[in-house]
C-alpha cells in the first residue's frame, strides 16, 4: 500500500498557504454542489449521534449492572468497560469522518459527487481489508491516547485517596490533552494519505509528521482558523454546521492537494534566481611599443 512518491518537493523548505485563495476555492467548490455536501454531512452527523447514543445507553446499562452490588471491585470493572466502549466510539467517529473525506476529495478534484458514493464507501469498506486495517490502526492510535489518559486517572483514583489523587489527575489530564492535540496536528494529513495514496498507517503518520514540521507555524494557523470556520455553524442553533463543516473539510483537502498533489499553490517552489548578466569582456592588454 506504499505509493512511489508522495512527499512534497525537497527543495521547498516551508509552505505558503494563502488562506484567501484556499477559502475562495473551497467556496467555489461548495456552491454548485451544496445540496450534496449538506446531505452527506447530515448523514454523517446522524450516524455519529446514533453511535454516541449507543455508547451513552450501553454505559448507563453497564453502570447499572455493575453498580447494583456493594462490591467495589464490580464498580471498578464497570468503569473500565465504559472506557473500552468510549474508545470504540472514538474509532467509529474517525471512520465516519474518513468516509466524508473519501467522497469529498473526488469533488475537490472536479468530480460530480453524489450521496451513493458515501454509502458505497462504507459498504465496500468491509471488503477492502487492507484499507480498513490501516484506518483502524490510525483510529486506534488516536483513541489509545485518550484511553491511556483515562485509564491512568482511573488507576490513580483506585490506588490513592481522593485528596492525593485529584492534583495528579489534573496534571495527567493536561499531559494527555497536549498529547492528543500534538497527534492531531502532526498526523493531520495521515488520514487523506491513507485514503488517497493507499499508504499504510504508520508511514502515513510519519510522512504527515515530517511535512508539518517543515512549517509547523503555517499549518497550526491554518488548522486553528479552519477549526473556527468549521465550528461557526454550531452558533446558528447547531444547524449551520451542515454547511460550515463541509466547507472546512473542503478547505483542508485543498491544502492537502496543494502540498501533496500540486493542485493548489499551498507549497510553491522557491523563486529561481535571476540569471547573472554575462561579464563584460576584458580589454586587450596593451602591447609594448616596438623600436
Amino acid at each position: 500500500m506504499e505509493p512511489a512518491n508522495t512527499s512534497p518537493s525537497p527543495e521547498t523548505p516551508g509552505f505558503k498557504i494563502d488562506l484567501g485563495a484556499i477559502y475562495s476555492r473551497a467556496l467555489a467548490i461548495l456552491k454548485p454542489k451544496v445540496a450534496f455536501f449538506i446531505q452527506a454531512t447530515a448523514l454523517a452527523i446522524v450516524t455519529i449521534v446514533v453511535v454516541w447514543l449507543a455508547w451513552w445507553v450501553s454505559s448507563k446499562i453497564i453502570g447499572w449492572i455493575f453498580g447494583i452490588g456493594t462490591v467495589i471491585a464490580l464498580i471498578k470493572v464497570g468503569f473500565l468497560v465504559k472506557l473500552f466502549l468510549l474508545a470504540i466510539a472514538q474509532v467509529a467517529y474517525i471512520l465516519i469522518f474518513a468516509g466524508l473525506l473519501a467522497v469529498f476529495l473526488p469533488v475537490v478534484r472536479g468530480g460530480a459527487g453524489n450521496l451513493e458514493e458515501l454509502q458505497s464507501f462504507f459498504k465496500n469498506l468491509a471488503k477492502d481489508k487492507p484499507l480498513v486495517t490501516q484506518l483502524l490502526i490510525y483510529a486506534g492510535i488516536f483513541a489509545a491516547i485518550g484511553f491511556a489518559g483515562s485509564l491512568l486517572n482511573w488507576l490513580t483514583y483506585m490506588t490513592l485517596s481522593y485528596k492525593m489523587a485529584s492534583p495528579l489527575v489534573g496534571f495527567f489530564n493536561l499531559i494527555f490533552f497536549l498529547a492528543t492535540l500534538a497527534f492531531y496536528i502532526l498526523a493531520t494529513f495521515a488520514l487523506p494519505l491513507i485514503l488517497d495514496k493507499k499508504m499504510q498507517a504508520v508511514p502515513a503518520i510519519k510522512l504527515s509528521y515530517e511535512t508539518v514540521l517543515r512549517d509547523p507555524g503555517m499549518i497550526i494557523i491554518f488548522l486553528l482558523v479552519n477549526g473556527i470556520v468549521g465550528g461557526i455553524g454550531v452558533a446558528v442553533f447547531g444547524i449551520g454546521i451542515v454547511v460550515t463543516l463541509p466547507f472546512a473539510a473542503i478547505a483542508f483537502l485543498c491544502v492537502y492537494e496543494g502540498i501533496f498533489s500540486g493542485g493548489m499553490p499551498a507549497a510553491p517552489a522557491l523563486p529561481e534566481a535571476a540569471p547573472e548578466a554575462p561579464a563584460a569582456p576584458e580589454p586587450p592588454a596593451e602591447q609594448p611599443p616596438t623600436e
